[in-house]
């Protein structure tokens, strides 16, 4: 049902990406991405880690997080915002309309990832999908009228329908938890929800900030037209992003659930998850460079030569990205951290080096290599770790 519902509301999601970049120039449609990638990037500080860690927690140790959960939320919810305008003002795209509206989008976010983490917890996954599907439906009907010729939108509408239509996520508050009808606010048990937060904070921003981080550095040293083109291609391959998020909403709960009954992380489950990704990666690629002309326009044409090596690269996160859980629910985040972290160097290094030269094929290379080696890393230590778990129990045993 998870896996369903995200991809209904990735087609919702798509007719309105369809119906921006129909509308716009490639150049308007280049800053549109920039500024939809860096709301949702800097709309990620607000979860930083903690969504996992308050559910394995209450699982797996029957704690009450309740009011250090939601009190860390409201703070992050400032540092986010605070980011935002100084990240807006770097770009020269701050007024008071686009900071108005980011800011709005950043309250409806906020509501999401928080409510997110309760349904998450409670397994209600129709609930957590519906979570996504009430902004989905908003943003499909605004893109339908467009492609229709109903209405027409300029860059800053559409970009301000893409924000504000997060705040229906608030018609979800009827049916939050009991947890969260009253809590307490606690600065010292949010300092202490942090500490075990930050270690996967620090990944999971690493890993959400990659759209926003590659069109910045193709913005920096090509043109906002080579935005454009990057971030349609990126935006297709984005669909495994969606599969990885429903995996990880529904294993998260249940491998937590077992390490609570002492069962051993189920390695098989992940190995076939990711052999299913492989081949839905290939079938992706063949399709999908087919109907990006037809759909988007010609203009957007030159987007199909990085689309394969993004579409393999987005497959391949999204498998490390779910094999992740197994951190959260061994403890082990600060691994995780330095995983992502070796990432990120990478990714910048072979980024700065070859987007100057290749344009976009030089991001797409930088982004399917560091995608590749953080996999064999992410492999390597929970193989070797659960070999290691076999051996000791076999020795108990004797």
């Amino acid at each position: 049902m998870v896996g369903a519902g995200n991809i209904a509301n990735a087609i919702l999601g798509f007719v309105f990406l369809a119906a921006a970049a129909r509308t716009l120039p490639v150049q308007e449609f280049g800053k549109y991405a920039l500024l939809t990638s860096v709301l949702v990037a800097v709309a990620k500080i607000m979860d930083f880690g903690t969504n996992s860690i308050f559910v394995t927690h209450t699982i797996s140790k029957d704690k009450n997080l309740s009011d250090g959960f939601i009190t860390l939320k409201i703070i992050l919810f400032t540092i986010a915002s605070l980011l935002a305008l100084l990240v807006l003002q770097s770009f020269k795209l701050l007024d008071t309309y686009v900071g108005a509206v980011f800011l709005l989008g950043l309250i409806g976010y906020g509501i999401n990832i928080t409510l997110f983490a309760f349904f998450q917890k409670s397994e209600s996954f129709h609930l957590a999908v519906i979570l996504n599907t009430v902004p989905a439906i908003i943003k499909g009907a605004a893109g339908t009228a467009i492609i229709l010729g109903l209405i027409k939108l300029d860059l800053f509408q559409l970009f301000g329908v893409f924000s504000t239509s997060m705040l229906s996520c608030g018609l979800l508050l009827a049916a939050k938890p009991a947890p969260t009808k009253k809590f307490t606010l606690s600065l010292s048990r949010a300092f202490n929800f942090i500490k075990d937060a930050y270690p996967g904070g620090v990944s999971q921003l690493i890993n959400e900030s990659w759209m926003a981080l590659s069109n910045g550095l193709i913005k920096v040293s090509k043109t906002y037209v080579d935005v454009g083109l990057f971030s349609l291609a990126n935006k297709i391959a984005n669909i495994f992003a969606l599969i990885s998020l429903s995996v990880f909403t529904v294993l998260l709960p249940k491998n937590a659930a077992r390490k609570k009954q002492r069962l051993a992380y189920d390695i098989a489950e992940t190995l076939f998850i990711a052999l299913g990704m492989i081949i839905l990666a290939i079938i992706l690629t063949l399709v999908s460079e087919l109907f990006v002309g037809k759909v988007f326009g010609s203009q957007y044409t030159p987007s199909t030569s990085v689309l394969g090596m993004l579409i393999f690269a987005s497959s391949i996160t999204a498998v490390h990205t779910f094999m992740e859980n197994y951190f959260y629910v061994e403890e082990k985040i600060k691994t995780m951290m330095i995983i992502s972290i070796t990432k990120l160097v990478v990714f910048l290094l072979l980024a700065l080096a070859l987007t100057p030269a290749l344009s976009i094929q030089g991001m797409a290379i930088a982004q399917l290599a560091s995608a590749v080696l953080t996999l064999l890393l992410v492999a390597i230590v929970v193989i070797t770790d659960l070999k290691k778990r076999t051996q000791d129990q076999q020795q108990s045993v004797l």
